[in-house]
């Protein structure tokens, strides 16, 4: 079978044997430049947990991946975390670059008679940069960052409602949306992933 779609001229590369994630298609623009699309989540929020139901086997129906969809109901503070994102490696970069910092300023003001043991400058500047860096992947998981929509979640469970949610890429994503609005969703957003 010939190579098509997003794998046409890429020799011996088809899509059986890509062996790619089916979310993160390998999209190739001209020049050679490969993207991967960015994953969003589709949000469908309804103020009856029948038609959430009803909304799921829908989707389940016209073939979207049972395992990027999801329902949450009876749980608002689950809800409220629906599109939410913490930043764990933005942490850990911040809390290694502290740490190299830190034993910089260290190293420069111990003096020269500080200096001469570099076994022992490098020993303990790895020791307090990897620990600032772990330090700084708790604090980056521990911060998190809400979408602008997430009272509307919390308060459509509270209220005895469901949310629906697609992880979702491309066209995939507007067959969701239009999956959802075909089940009366009261609501639908798309947040990025």
């Amino acid at each position: 079978m010939p190579p098509s779609g997003v794998f046409a001229g890429i020799e011996g590369v088809t899509p059986e044997t890509a062996g790619g994630s089916r979310r993160a298609p390998l999209l190739l623009r001209p020049g050679g430049v490969s993207t991967n699309p960015r994953p969003h989540t589709v949000v469908g929020v309804f103020h009856q947990t029948d038609a959430a139901y009803g909304a799921l086997h829908e989707l389940d129906s016209d073939g979207l991946p049972p395992q990027h969809v999801s329902l949450v109901a009876g749980d608002p503070e689950l809800a409220g975390e629906v599109g939410s994102h913490s930043h764990p490696l933005a942490g850990a970069i911040a809390g290694f670059l502290l740490g190299v910092v830190l034993t910089v300023v260290y190293v420069v003001m111990g003096g020269p008679t500080f200096a001469q043991n570099v076994v022992g400058i490098v020993l303990g500047g790895a020791f307090v940069a990897f620990g600032l860096a772990f330090i700084g992947i708790v604090f980056g998981r521990a911060l998190i960052v809400h979408p602008s929509h997430w009272r509307d979640y919390e308060h459509a469970v509270s209220d005895g409602g469901a949310v629906v949610t697609v992880e979702c890429v491309g066209e995939e994503c507007d067959h969701a949306r239009h999956v959802l609005e075909r089940a009366a969703a009261d609501d639908i957003v798309e947040e990025d992933a």
